[in-house]
């Protein structure tokens, strides 16, 4: 994912670049999520299921995603004037 932190929608456009970078997100926590299932795939082979690497693993996707949702009610918020703040 790509580096912003809490960015700031004043108008349309900023919106609108913003769901432009949320594609790019997807496709890296899409990338993310196929590398974690190689991994998991491979540890549970290898070490007979060991969960410890799994849950880092789904931790770090869902955090990822719990970011971009709040980021799209970011976006949602700055078009109805009801602005918020990250959570994160």
């Amino acid at each position: 994912m790509s580096a912003h932190h809490d960015p700031i929608y004043p108008d349309v456009s900023a919106v609108v670049a913003g769901l432009n970078r949320l594609v790019d997100d997807l496709s890296d926590v899409q990338t993310d999520a196929r590398t974690a299932v190689a991994r998991i795939m491979e540890r549970g082979t290898r070490t007979g299921g060991g969960g410890l690497p799994r849950v880092v693993t789904l931790d770090a996707i869902a955090l990822q995603l719990r970011w971009l949702a709040d980021d799209v009610l970011h976006m949602q918020s700055a078009l109805t004037g009801k602005e918020t703040r990250h959570a994160n």
